[in-house]
């Protein structure tokens, strides 16, 4: 899992912020990202779990905590993400006296992706 966690890493972009309640950003994994390993043989999509990641990495990125998933209040995935499509990520951030939680949409231009509510905590984590 940490060669997953490290590609997303590396997949993602933080964009300015625009308000201290909103964290936007991008992702674009190639077709050499390891979670399209088998995920499915000759139609590669993104697994849902790592957009899930992609959001905690982003929203970790943009608050500059170490947060880790408590929690997916809500999820629904609308559309695939193939090798190489470029994500937008756009969440409102609720700051909670022991939690950050976050409710958010991924778009690829005007297709909706996914839209999910989390909720993460302080934590440590490796790489």
């Amino acid at each position: 899992m940490n060669n997953i966690v490290k590609a997303i890493k590396q997949g993602l972009r933080l964009n300015e912020p625009l308000a201290s309640d909103v964290i936007a950003g991008s992702l674009v994994l190639d077709s050499d990202f390891p979670g399209f390993r088998g995920h499915f043989p000759g139609n590669p999509i993104l697994p849902g779990a790592c957009l899930i990641e992609a959001a905690v990495q982003l929203i970790s990125c943009g608050t500059g905590k170490a947060l880790l998933l408590a929690e997916v209040e809500r999820v629904k995935f609308f559309s695939p993400v193939k090798p190489g499509e470029e994500v937008k990520l756009d969440f409102n951030i609720e700051y909670l006296p022991d939690a950050i939680s976050a409710k958010g949409t991924m778009m690829s231009g005007d297709r909706k992706i996914c839209t999910m509510k989390l909720k993460m905590t302080a934590g440590c984590c490796a790489g």
